[in-house]
């Protein structure tokens, strides 16, 4: 498994490969990933990005609902991905991460798309361990060629409305 700071220096790697593209006569890049690949590294860091600048804002939205930021709870989430070989994997690891886990598949115009989903065992509901906890899924997506779609909290509960 990655460290954290595997994670970070890959995460930016990712976002100066997006902010400074390679220019060079006679180099050609192909944009356009192979069309089994799901997610590129570039598409995964913006994702990545957006999805812990969402955390914050769902967060803040829990916290002026009531919930304590020394709770724990146990969120829902999801992934999408293009082969159910794919979702079958990841299913199978967040399950060794003690999550509820499964997928359901469908063909689209543009081809397969599974949904993986589940929740969670609890979660420390600090901004610190969110934020963390949203960038390992982010990462364990992008392992498993899926994208981290984002996660949720149910608002009706005893700590919520007491």
């Amino acid at each position: 498994m990655m460290t954290l700071l595997d994670r970070l220096l890959r995460l930016v790697k990712a976002i100066v490969a997006i902010l400074f593209p390679l220019i060079a006569i006679g180099c050609h890049m192909n944009p356009d990933p192979p069309s089994s690949l799901f997610l590129s590294e570039s598409k995964h860091a913006a994702n990545t990005a957006f999805k812990l600048q969402i955390s914050q804002i769902v967060l803040s939205q829990l916290y002026e609902a009531g919930l304590d930021p020394a709770s724990d709870r146990s969120l829902d989430y999801c992934f999408y991905t293009n082969t159910e070989e794919k979702a079958k994997a990841l299913v199978d690891e967040l399950k060794e991460l003690g999550y509820s886990a499964n997928y359901s598949s469908e063909d689209r115009e543009g081809g397969l798309v599974a949904r993986i989903t589940g929740i969670t065992s609890p979660v420390p509901m600090d901004e610190d361990s969110i934020l963390l906890w949203t960038e390992s899924m982010c990462e364990l997506g992008f392992e498993h060629d899926s994208k981290f779609d984002g996660w949720g909290a149910p608002v009706r509960s005893p700590d919520l409305h007491q």
